[in-house]
C-alpha cells in the first residue's frame, strides 16, 4: 500500500511540476534550444518519478524503481544539461565532447542496471533506506557520481568561459548557471545515504528546473503560449501551496495524533489554528508566483496607468513624447527609442534616446515603402526590411537612415486611420527578440497616446503659429520681445549685440516681379541669413522686409565679423548672380549692449539707426552704430557726392553705346528727354522724373555686348540675329544691377520692349503688369527710333510717327500715354526739348 508522507510528497509534486514544464516547452516553437531543454525535463521526470515510486509499495519493488528508473534519470540529467548549455550559448565545435558524454551516460546506465550502484533499497518504519553496492572507495555510486559530477561541472565551466569571452551576456545565463551549481550539489549529496534518503537532490533539481524555466521565459528564449503560461501559473501556485499544506498537515497530524492517542476529533481541533498561521504563507506564495510569471505584465499595466495619469494633465508635446519614450523603454526594455511625428507641412523629430544622430533625412521614413507596409500591418520588423521584396527598392540613403535609427521594430502611431507618427525601437541590451505580448503592450500604449499627441500637437502648432512668421518659418516680432525680455530679466547674458538686416530695393523687386516672386525671394534670403547665423544666436523676422539677429555675449568685433558674413552671402547669391532678376542686397546695422545701448529698446533703436546710415551711404553695407555728431549733414554730403558720381557714370555709360552705334547717335539722350517730358505730362513728379531720365540714358547700355556685325548690320536681321539683339535688355540689367543707386531704373529698363498686349520681351507681360514708367519709356523709345534715319530706310515724319503710335495704341502702346504724348506734341512741346541728331520735326 502506498503511504503519502513527506518522503513521497516531494518527488510526486516535482514530477507533476516537470510535466507542466514539459507541456510549456512542447507548445513553443520547435528549435534546437526547445528540444535540448525538453530532453532535460524528460530526464528529470524519469528521476523524480522513480524517486516517488521507489519510496512506495507499488510493485515490483523499491530496488527495481531505484535501479531502473531513478538511476537512469539521475545519470541522464547532467548530460542533457550539458547539451542544453551548448545550445544556449551557441557553442560550436563541441560535438565530440557531447558524443563522449552521451556514450558515458549509456555506459553508466547499463552499469547501474547491472546492480553495481545500489545493492538494496527498502522503506523501513516510514523511512527510505538504501545500501550502496561495492567495497570501500570502489563503490559503484562513487564512480557514477564522479562522472556525472564532471559532466555537470563541464556544463557550468562552459557557461563561465562563454561569459568571460563575452560570447554571451552574464545576465542572460546567470540563472542557468545557478541551476547548474544546484545540480552539481544535488548529485554530490545523492551518493551520501544519510542525506540522499530525504530527496535533497530532487528538491535542488526541482529548483533548478524552475529557475531555468523562468530564465527561458524571462529572456524570451522561447515563445510560450499565453494560455499555457496562465495554466502553469495556477498549477504551480496550487502545487506549491498544496506541498506546504500537505507537509505541514502530515507533520502536525503525526505529532498531535500521538498526543491524543489517535483520537481524531481533538487532533483536528488543535490543528485548526494551523490553517490561520498558514494564511500569510499562502499570500506570500501568491505574490511569488505573480512576480514570477506576471511581474512584467503587471509592470506594464503600471506603466500604462502612470503614462495616462501623467499625460492627461499635460499639453506639452515635448513632455508627452518624453513620457512616451520612457514608457516604451520600461515596457519592452529597448536599448533606444525614437519618436517621429508627422504634421501637415513637415516631418519633425520629437524625441530620441540616440545621441549624435543626424535627422536631416528623417522624412525618408515617411516617404519610403514603410508607410505602404504599415497601412496593412501592425508593425514592421527589421527582418521584413531585410528580406521582403517590397524593401529591395530602398535607396542606399534610405537604408542608411534606417540603420542610423538602429531600427529593430517600427510601430505606427495611428489617429483616425491616419499615420501621425512612427515609433522606432532598437534591439534590447540582451539582444533577445520582442514577444507578442510586448507588441500588444505597444499597441495599447500607442492607442492611448495617439489622441493625446494629436491634441497636444494641434495646441503646439497654434502656439507656434502665434510666435512664428508664416512665410519664412522664423520666429516673429512677438516671440523676440517675449524671449529676450525674459533673458533680460534673468540676466542670462551679460552682453549681447542686435543686428537689423533690411532688404534694399525690395519695393522695386515686388513692383517688378510681383508679390509672389517677392515672397520667394524673402524665403530664400531668410534661409541664407539662417545659414550664416550661428546656432547660439536668435534670428527673427522683425518686420515686412526686416530681420533681427540677437548675438549673445558678442562684442563689437565679433558682431561686425558676423554681419559681414550675412551681407556677403546675400550679395553673392543675388547681386552677383547671373540671373538678371537677382539684384537684391541687404543693409545691416548693429549695436552692442550695454556699450552702445542701455536697454533692449535703446539697443534696437541704435541698430535701426545704423541701418539708416547704411541706406543713406549707398546700401549693401554692414556697419556698427556710431554716435558721430551732425550725422545728418554728413549723410546729405555723402548722398550728394554719391549722386554726382552716379550721374557722371550714367552719362559716361550712355556715351559708350552712342559712340558704338553712330546711326543712333544721341538716341539715349533723346529717349531720356522724351520720357521725362511724357512723364511730366502724365502727372509724375520728383524722384520718378530723375529715375526715368536715368533709365532713358541707360536703357540700351546692354548693346555694348552685342557684336558689331549684328548691331551695325545694314538690312533686316535674321531670327538668330534678332534674338541676339533682343538680349541687350538682359545685358543692360546685368550691368546696372551692380550700381546700387541705379537699381531704381531696372523696372523701367527691363520693360521698354514689352508690349501692352503681352507680346513683347523679355518677360512677355502686358497691360497694367508693365510698370507705368516702363510704358512711358516704351513710347519715347519707339517714337525716337521711328523718326531716326537708318541705312536701309528713311526716318518717318512727325505725322507718320504719330499715326503709328495712334495705330498701335492698345496693342504695342498704352493708349492712355499715347493720347497724352500726341497732345503734348500737338501743342508744340517737342520744340522745348534738347533733342540730338534732329534737325527739325
Amino acid at each position: 500500500m502506498t503511504t503519502f508522507n513527506d518522503l513521497t510528497i516531494i518527488p510526486l509534486i516535482t514530477t507533476v511540476l516537470y510535466i507542466f514544464i514539459l507541456v510549456i516547452i512542447s507548445t513553443s516553437n520547435e528549435t534546437k534550444l526547445s528540444r535540448a531543454f525538453r530532453y532535460y525535463i524528460i530526464s528529470m521526470i524519469i528521476w523524480s518519478l522513480g524517486s516517488f515510486l521507489m519510496k512506495t509499495e507499488i510493485a515490483p519493488s523499491h530496488l527495481f524503481w531505484n535501479t531502473y528508473v531513478t538511476q537512469t534519470g539521475f545519470i541522464l540529467v547532467p548530460v542533457f544539461l550539458l547539451h542544453f548549455s551548448y545550445v544556449l550559448i551557441n557553442k560550436q565545435g563541441r560535438k565530440p565532447i557531447l558524443i563522449l558524454a552521451y556514450v558515458s551516460s549509456i555506459f553508466l546506465v547499463l552499469y547501474a542496471w547491472s546492480g553495481n550502484v545500489i545493492e538494496s533499497a527498502d522503506v523501513i518504519d516510514g523511512e527510505f533506506v538504501y545500501v550502496l553496492a561495492g567495497l570501500g572507495y570502489l563503490k559503484g555510486a562513487y564512480i557514477v557520481g564522479a562522472v556525472i559530477s564532471a559532466i555537470s561541472v563541464l556544463a557550468f565551466v562552459t557557461m563561465v568561459q562563454a561569459v568571460n569571452l563575452k560570447q554571451v551576456e552574464l545576465k542572460k545565463v546567470q540563472l542557468v548557471m545557478v541551476g547548474l551549481a544546484l545540480v552539481i550539489v544535488g548529485g554530490a549529496l545523492n551518493i551520501v545515504p544519510v542525506i540522499g534518503e530525504y530527496a535533497v537532490d530532487i528538491i535542488l533539481n526541482a529548483i533548478t528546473a524552475v529557475i531555468i524555466t523562468y530564465s527561458i521565459y524571462r529572456n524570451k528564449f522561447l515563445e510560450i503560449n499565453l494560455i499555457v503560461k496562465r495554466g502553469l501559473y495556477f498549477s504551480i501556485y496550487n502545487i506549491i501551496l498544496f506541498s506546504i499544506y500537505a507537509s505541514v498537515i502530515i507533520l502536525m497530524y503525526n505529532l498531535f495524533q500521538g498526543l491524543f492517542d489517535g483520537n481524531l476529533v481533538p487532533t483536528l481541533l488543535v490543528m485548526s489554528p494551523v490553517f490561520m498561521v498558514l494564511e500569510p504563507i499562502r499570500r506570500f506564495i501568491l505574490q511569488f508566483t505573480d512576480n514570477l510569471f506576471y511581474r512584467a505584465h503587471k509592470d506594464r499595466q503600471i506603466v500604462l496607468n502612470d503614462f495616462s495619469s501623467l499625460v492627461n494633465s499635460s499639453f506639452s508635446l515635448d513632455k508627452i513624447n518624453s513620457s512616451l519614450v520612457d514608457a516604451i523603454q520600461q515596457g519592452v526594455e529597448a536599448k533606444n527609442v525614437s519618436i517621429l511625428l508627422r504634421n501637415s507641412n513637415k516631418h519633425n523629430l520629437s524625441e530620441t534616446t540616440i545621441e549624435g544622430l543626424s535627422f536631416k533625412d528623417q522624412a525618408i521614413l515617411f516617404n519610403s515603402p514603410i508607410l505602404s507596409w504599415l497601412s496593412t500591418h501592425e508593425r514592421l520588423l527589421r527582418s521584413d526590411i531585410d528580406n521582403n521584396i517590397l524593401f529591395k527598392k530602398l535607396w542606399d540613403s534610405e537604408k542608411q537612415v534606417i540603420n542610423n535609427y538602429q531600427t529593430e521594430v517600427i510601430v505606427p502611431i495611428n489617429y483616425l486611420e491616419q499615420v501621425i507618427g512612427l515609433v522606432i525601437i532598437s534591439d534590447r541590451e540582451d539582444e533577445t527578440p520582442y514577444s507578442e505580448i510586448e507588441m500588444q503592450f505597444l499597441k495599447t500604449l500607442l492607442n492611448n497616446a495617439a489622441a493625446i499627441i494629436e491634441n497636444a500637437k494641434t495646441i503646439e502648432i497654434l502656439k507656434l503659429q502665434s510666435i512664428t512668421d508664416e512665410l519664412t518659418k522664423l520666429y516673429n516680432h512677438r516671440y523676440f520681445h517675449d524671449i529676450v525680455g525674459e533673458w533680460m530679466k534673468e540676466n542670462k547674458h551679460e552682453s549681447f549685440s542686435l543686428a537689423v538686416v533690411d532688404l534694399d530695393q525690395f519695393k522695386i523687386y515686388n513692383d517688378l516681379y510681383g508679390h509672389s516672386a517677392g515672397d520667394k525671394a524673402l524665403q530664400r534670403i531668410a534661409s541664407l541669413i539662417e545659414e550664416f547665423t550661428p546656432k547660439e544666436a536668435l534670428l527673427v523676422r522683425y518686420g515686412g522686409e526686416e530681420f533681427l539677429i540677437y548675438y549673445p555675449n558678442y562684442d563689437e568685433i565679433q558682431t561686425k565679423r558676423a554681419i559681414d558674413k550675412v551681407r556677403k552671402a546675400v550679395e553673392d547669391n543675388f547681386l552677383l548672380s547671373a540671373d538678371i532678376r537677382e539684384f537684391l542686397t541687404v543693409s545691416i546695422g548693429a549695436a552692442c549692449y550695454p556699450s552702445m545701448g542701455n536697454s533692449l529698446e535703446d539697443t534696437i533703436t541704435k541698430a535701426f539707426a545704423a541701418v539708416n546710415d547704411c541706406k543713406q551711404s549707398g546700401r549693401n553695407k554692414s556697419i556698427m552704430y556710431t554716435e558721430e555728431e551732425n550725422l545728418d549733414e554728413v549723410h546729405v554730403n555723402v548722398q550728394e557726392k554719391i549722386r554726382a558720381a552716379y550721374l557722371s557714370s550714367t552719362y559716361a555709360l550712355a556715351a559708350t553705346i552712342d559712340a558704338k552705334d553712330h546711326y543712333t547717335y544721341g538716341h539715349s539722350n533723346n529717349v531720356a528727354e522724351l520720357s521725362v517730358a511724357l512723364a511730366k505730362e502724365s502727372g509724375f513728379v520728383g524722384i520718378d522724373l530723375d529715375t526715368i531720365r536715368d533709365a532713358g540714358l541707360l536703357h540700351d547700355i546692354g548693346k555694348v555686348g552685342i557684336p558689331e556685325s549684328v548691331l551695325l548690320k545694314k538690312g533686316y536681321l535674321t531670327d538668330d540675329e534678332m534674338n541676339i539683339m533682343r538680349s541687350h535688355v538682359v545685358q543692360s540689367i546685368n550691368i546696372i544691377k551692380h550700381v546700387p543707386n541705379l537699381i531704381d531704373t531696372i523696372p523701367i529698363i527691363i520693360s521698354h520692349h514689352e508690349r501692352y498686349d503681352g507680346g513683347g520681351y523679355p518677360r512677355g507681360i502686358g497691360g497694367e503688369s508693365i510698370p507705368a514708367l516702363g510704358r512711358v519709356i516704351c513710347i519715347a523709345d519707339s517714337f525716337d527710333a521711328m523718326t531716326t534715319d537708318r541705312p536701309y530706310r528713311k526716318g518717318l515724319s512727325l505725322d507718320q510717327a504719330l499715326y503709328e503710335l495712334k495705330k498701335n495704341a492698345g496693342t504695342q502702346f498704352d493708349p492712355k500715354y499715347v493720347e497724352v504724348f500726341i497732345a503734348f506734341v500737338n501743342k508744340g512741346g517737342l520744340s522745348a526739348l534738347k533733342l540730338e541728331n534732329r534737325t527739325s520735326f
